[in-house]
């Protein structure tokens, strides 16, 4: 953990907060978090400051910072944006840790606002002192009562403390996945909301969330990225320390992203490189408020298999085919039982389909055991990495519902690191002691099928964090206007096999059934040289996929499957199979050639890059190369 990182402990857990601007008026911005804390049971020392009161919600009040005696950890300014600058200063003067601006009002509104976040920015670098904002809702910290915010969620109630943190660019955004966290039951560690980000932005809180003990899943929501390689940096530490991450990241439309920009001056970016980052370090990249509190859910069970063999276990057939249909829309493999374990769950279920889905039809509902019997042996015998079991809504019927609150407790004790999900509705008790146990518990069936399917591309995502980082060549010697030639040149140094005149023009591609691909390298204000591939003549038979440069063969090879037309590879109807293993290390070799020369290339461009039949490689037939301007 870096300086910088370590740096915001004091923003989770402070010994000592100071409310500047605090009321006496518990609904006011300045009452609230005195009266949150208070009655909460914070068990630091709380300092409310304000020069017109003595007493403040029955705690001594102080005309200004200074005059507190002792350490400040945590200074929550609580005042107009005319006044921020100067209470910040008065608390850098006075040694504060980290202090929270709530105020709106600075670089979203304009020029002059700008001007006042920029006093911000250079009174953090220039003291030390972390500031989170302005334009934001702070932080809150469920395990210590800390809550250095202004939220009105916290009137019907604080969230349970657990493992689940929450970190978002808005704060009322933020706080509204707060409250459902809380509706769900599900246990949060933290919440943070970082605003217009003068200081601390989204990336230093996912890089202290995953060096937090008390945090085992972050998820969130994002607008925008300043620092690109602070956010990988991010990422990578917590994937290192195998901590999923889950974020909304708006901004996908050009309406989207106007938005962003007025709502804390973010600018969203191009929206494929977002989606190329985030799945190259191990980002799952919500598509809605529901399925980001999912995976919230399903991650906190910890349990990330890396085999995608998914086992269904139905009392519906017609839910069975539904999860089957979604459970190959989203890579996971259903396979068919062994005929051995068909033997066991015929004998079972006589009038039941054993093969996987297996439907255990309406014999199940009056001998229970038959559900623990059929799991035992998708686990055991059939190989399966992960379990969905669909019974519809007969945790509402007590009789039935009371037998399994004896079974399903003993299947836990069974397979204790075996994601189990159960698709089902049940009282709110119930669902929550089922998730206490370890089952991830969704009513929709192909949402109990899409968290399984996000457990194992955290699991692999985790086992490829493990891998060695690629090894960069040596920076070449740019031309300042180089040729198609001189580009040809340079990529064969680096090691990709070029045309060198044995193929005129485009005729490679008609040499032993080659496959048109084309790869470039662009430079990205935020993320650095990003690599795109595509097929077809300029990447025109399918939607291109980006991947942050360096990389090695293995992430090239997960990119080459991300492709929408990703079977023309595979040969058929006459066509041979194409050689995609040269292709991967065609394209890590050129990422690697971007990455050591991030600060003279601007872009290349390799169309075609041609693919021959399976073990003859690959061949840049024509290329282009850019330098930086000076």
């Amino acid at each position: 953990m870096t300086d910088r990182v370590r740096s915001l402990e004091r923003l989770f857990y402070p010994r000592s907060v100071a409310v500047i601007g605090a009321s006496a008026d518990p609904a006011k911005f300045g009452g609230r978090p005195v009266h949150y804390m208070k009655e909460g049971g914070f068990q630091g020392r709380l300092y409310p400051v304000n020069p017109n009161a003595d007493e403040i919600q029955g705690l001594e009040a102080y005309a200004a910072v200074g005059d507190i005696e002792g350490p400040v950890d945590y200074a929550l300014i609580a005042v107009p944006a005319a006044l921020a600058p100067a209470a910040c200063e008065a608390c850098a003067d006075k040694g504060v840790g980290a202090a929270v601006v709530f105020a709106a009002g600075f670089s979203e509104v304009g020029a002059d606002g700008r001007r006042a976040q920029e006093r911000l920015a250079a009174l953090a670098a220039r003291t030390g002192m972390r500031i989170l904002g302005p334009n934001c809702m702070g932080t809150l910290s469920a395990g210590a009562r800390l809550a250095g915010t202004f939220t009105s969620a916290l009137y019907h109630g604080w969230p349970g403390p657990g493992a689940v943190a929450i970190a978002s660019q808005s704060g009322a955004f933020g706080s509204h996945l707060l409250v459902l966290a809380r509706e769900r039951g599900l246990g949060v560690s933290h919440f943070v909301s970082t605003g217009n980000e003068c200081d601390v932005d989204l990336a230093d809180c996912i890089a202290y969330l995953a060096g937090d003990p008390a945090t085992r899943v972050i998820i969130g929501y994002m607008e925008s990225c300043r620092d690109g390689e602070r956010l990988v940096a991010a990422l990578e530490d917590a994937r290192r320390a195998g901590k999923p991450v889950a974020l909304l990241k708006v901004g996908r439309s050009e309406v989207g992203a106007q938005a962003a920009a007025t709502h804390t001056a973010a600018d969203a970016g191009c929206d494929a490189v977002y989606d190329g980052v985030f799945r190259q370090h191990g980002v799952y990249r919500a598509e809605s408020v529901d399925e980001l509190m999912d995976i919230g859910q399903a991650c906190a069970a910890g349990m990330f298999p890396t085999g995608n063999r998914l086992g269904i276990v139905t009392i519906s057939g017609g839910a069975g085919v539904l999860m089957a249909d979604r459970a190959a829309e989203t890579g996971l493999d259903v396979p068919e039982m062994p005929e051995s374990a068909q033997r066991t769950l015929k004998t079972l279920l006589p009038h039941g389909a054993v093969r996987n889905p297996v439907d255990t039809t309406a014999q199940a509902l009056t001998r229970l055991e038959l559900i623990e019997r059929c799991l035992e042996v998708m686990l055991d015998e059939g190989g399966c990495d992960a379990v969905s079991l669909f019974l519809t809504s007969v945790g509402l019927a007590e009789p039935i519902m009371t037998e399994l609150r004896e079974i399903l407790p003993e299947v836990r004790k069974k397979y204790p690191d075996d994601p189990i999900v159960l698709s089902m509705m049940t009282r709110e008790e119930d669902r929550r002691r089922l998730e206490a146990l370890g089952f991830i518990v969704l009513a929709d069936p192909t949402r109990a099928v899409e968290v399984i399917a996000a457990l194992v591309a955290f699991g692999r995502s985790f086992r490829a964090a493990r891998s060695a980082p690629p090894v960069l060549p040596e920076p070449a010697a740019i031309p300042t206007a180089p040729t198609e030639r001189d580009a040809l040149r340079l990529l064969a140094e680096a090691g990709l096999p070029v045309a060198e005149g044995r193929f005129p023009d485009k005729a490679a591609t008609a040499a032993g059934g080659a496959i048109e691909t084309v790869a470039r390298v662009r430079r990205d204000p935020v993320f650095g040289p990003m690599v795109m591939f595509g097929l077809g003549a300029a990447g025109t038979s399918s939607e291109a996929v980006l991947r942050r440069a360096p990389f090695g063969v293995e992430e090239a090879r997960a990119m080459i499957d991300e492709i929408r037309d990703r079977a023309m590879l595979d040969g058929g109807r006459g066509r041979p199979a194409a050689d995609v293993a040269a292709l991967a290390s065609a394209l890590a070799r050129l990422a690697g050639f971007a990455a050591a020369n991030a600060g003279t290339v601007e872009s290349v461009d390799i169309d075609p890059l041609a693919v021959l039949p399976s073990g003859q490689g690959v061949v840049a037939v024509k290329a282009r190369l850019a330098r930086t301007r000076p």
